[in-house]
Order: C-alpha cells, then sequence, then structure tokens
C-alpha cells in the first residue's frame, strides 16, 4: 500500500516538476520584459490576486492555506529569478589622501583616539560639539570624512548615530574596534571622598554605571558634549568637589589627578567606531556590509527578508530596530552581513530585499575591522 501511494507520489511529482520548469520559462520572460522597461518586479496587489485566484478555484477548501502558502513561495522563487538580471549600479570613489575628518569633542576624547587610529594621515581634524554637527560639516563640504562611535560592547549600539546616518545618506567607507579605558580624574587636592559631582559624555556615566554606584558622596551628575570637555571643564573649575569621567590621555593632557583608573564596569570595554563619507569607497578586500531598510506593516514581513539572506547564504552580524518617526509602532532596520557588492550572490540578495521591503539604503561596504 504504502510503496504504491509513493509511486503515485513519484508521478505526480513529475508533471510538476515539467510544469514548474514551464512556468520558469514564463517568469524569466516577464522578468525580462519588465527589466527592458524598468518595471518593478514584486507588484503586491498583483501577487494578492493571482493567490485569491488560486483559492477560489480549489476544489478541497480544507488545502487552502496550504495553497496559500505554496503560491507565495512560487511567485518567491519567480521573483528571485527576475530579478538576477535587474540590479542596480553602485558607484564608488578613490579614498581621499591627506584628508580633512571630523571628530566628537576635542583632543583627548575617545573619538580623537580612534581618528589618529584610523586617519594617522589627516591633513586636518576638526572638533563638533556633537553627532549631528559632524554631520554638518560632511554635507557643507567642510570634512571628507566623519569618525563615530556607532557601537558598544558594553551599552549597545549609539542609536543616534544610526538615525543620522539613515536621514543624511551618507556611507560607511571604515571600522575600527578601540578598546576603551575610563578614569575618574579631578584637579589637585581632590580625593574620592570630596567628589560630589561628575561630568561625562552620557556613554561615559552608561559605560561606568556600576563605579558611579560606590560613591557614597555623589550627589549629581552633569553630561557635557566629550569625555574631553569634560575633563577641561572639570580642569578649568579648580574645584576639588568636582571630576570627570575620562580617557587616561584626557587626564594627563588636561592635567588632572587620577583618583580612580579602569571604573568601566566591563573590563573587556570595546567601541566600534566608523568612517564616515558623502560618497561609496571602494576597497581591496572590503567583506562587510551594512544596509538599512523599512518594512511594509504586514505578517511576517521581517522574517521574508531575513529569508533572503539565508537563501543567498549570507551571514548576518548584527540587526538593530529604530522606530520611524511620526509613524506609529513601523521599524527601520540596520543590519551588517558579510559579503562584497561586487559578488552575484549579493546582487542577488540585494535586489530581493528591495522587493520585498518598503525601501533600501545601502550604508556602505567595507573591509571588517578585528578587536
Amino acid at each position: 500500500m504504502l510503496s504504491r501511494l509513493r509511486n503515485e507520489i513519484d508521478a505526480i511529482d513529475k508533471q510538476i516538476l515539467d510544469l514548474f520548469e514551464q512556468r520558469m520559462d514564463v517568469a524569466k520572460q516577464v522578468g525580462d520584459y519588465k527589466n527592458e522597461r524598468g518595471l518593478p518586479i514584486f507588484v503586491p496587489d498583483r501577487e494578492q490576486a493571482v493567490i485569491e485566484s488560486r483559492v477560489a478555484a480549489l476544489k478541497n477548501p480544507e488545502y487552502r492555506d496550504l495553497t496559500v502558502d505554496f503560491f507565495t513561495d512560487l511567485m518567491a522563487l519567480s521573483r528571485r529569478l527576475q530579478q538576477k538580471g535587474s540590479q542596480d549600479t553602485l558607484s564608488f570613489s578613490p579614498a581621499v589622501e591627506k584628508p580633512r575628518v571630523a571628530y566628537l569633542g576635542r583632543p583627548g576624547s575617545n573619538s580623537a583616539e580612534a581618528l589618529s587610529h584610523m586617519f594617522p594621515d589627516a591633513s586636518v581634524s576638526t572638533a563638533s560639539e556633537s553627532f549631528d554637527g559632524i554631520f554638518k560639516l560632511l554635507n557643507n563640504g567642510e570634512a571628507d570624512y566623519g569618525v563615530l562611535p556607532i557601537e558598544n560592547t558594553s551599552t549597545g549600539a549609539i542609536t543616534d548615530v544610526f538615525d543620522l546616518l539613515y536621514r543624511n545618506n551618507l556611507y560607511i567607507v571604515s571600522e575600527a574596534f578601540m578598546k576603551i579605558e575610563f578614569v575618574l580624574a579631578a584637579p589637585s587636592g581632590a580625593t574620592l571622598n570630596s567628589i560630589r559631582q561628575v561630568y561625562s559624555h552620557p556613554q561615559g556615566f552608561l559605560q561606568c554605571a556600576d563605579f558611579l554606584g560606590s560613591l557614597e558622596n555623589l550627589e549629581e551628575k552633569t553630561p557635557l558634549a566629550s569625555t574631553a570637555d569634560s575633563a577641561l571643564f572639570v580642569a578649568e573649575e579648580k574645584d576639588i568637589t568636582k571630576a570627570a569621567i575620562v580617557s587616561p590621555k584626557a587626564a594627563e593632557l588636561y592635567g588632572l589627578v587620577t583618583l580612580a583608573e579602569n571604573i568601566q564596569s566591563s573590563k573587556g570595554n570595546t567601541t566600534r567606531f566608523v568612517a564616515v563619507a558623502r560618497q561609496m569607497e571602494e576597497h581591496p578586500g572590503a567583506d562587510k556590509i551594512s544596509i538599512a531598510f523599512t518594512l511594509r506593516h504586514e505578517s511576517g514581513s521581517l522574517c521574508k527578508v531575513l529569508s533572503a539572506f539565508s537563501r543567498h547564504g549570507l551571514n548576518l552580524l548584527y540587526i538593530e530596530s529604530r522606530p520611524l518617526p511620526g509613524r506609529n509602532f513601523e521599524y527601520m532596520f540596520f543590519t551588517d552581513f558579510s559579503g562584497s557588492l561586487a559578488t552575484q550572490s549579493v546582487k542577488e540578495a540585494m535586489a530581493e530585499i528591495k522587493e520585498l521591503s518598503s525601501s533600501l539604503q545601502i550604508l556602505g561596504n567595507y573591509p571588517s575591522a578585528r578587536e
């Protein structure tokens, strides 16, 4: 009995396979037609109408949900075939020699340290009081690159930077991992017991939360534009009740006394910095891609996009969601994955994700850094 049923399935599968090949041949012709005329591959209303018509033609309503899944997957396969001829052309620029680079804070900040590591040949380094100021310098042509912290092993994503990247249409061209060490520094004569106020960048407070909780006499935490600004402020105040959470270099640079070392909560505290520019750059060995995408407010929309990475054999490294301004409970997603935009598998994946999402923004293709 079982053997007979299996033979029946084999015979039916052969018919299905013949029909599948015929359908793919026609789907490819449809894709060629669309690509030649610049028409979208994915037309949601058309696909929904097809599914509804197939369900209406069912003889056994018990198979309704299975039919929906079957034709949804079948049309996804058709799109994959059609997208092979619909990749966008991307333009790359050469790296700037002797660049002008903007960074957060002032000399002695962690961003300044990252700049010296990432751009040792910079001709000009320009300090900014805010992340937004760095993007303005880039958009105005006053800087070739901006160095920005984007993620920390202790506190996670620095979401302001993600939002600015999305809004400003700039590109990540390189990255670096920097181990971050903090000290509590104060004017000469201060002690841990004398400190009542502490100044730092908000990330400094977050990354040293455990130490701050141990200061019995602490009354106030005041955020400033950067850790280096905090060091300068405390040095100028010359008040032994005030201290700053800063890098060891900033403490030395601004003449402060170190009251406590290695005060970060995680001893492996590391920040990922990125360099951003107005154009994408072509780098030998570029093996990491960053994108941002938004999704239709539909069930399973994120799952479909994530499945595209799997289908094309791409290793997803990072994903972060951010709320879309003015659109309640809708999100944009920032994703890093391994690959090069020059490879066919990535081109096909990008074409598929573009069709599945409401919007797709490529944020850069660059060499991955190592800690």
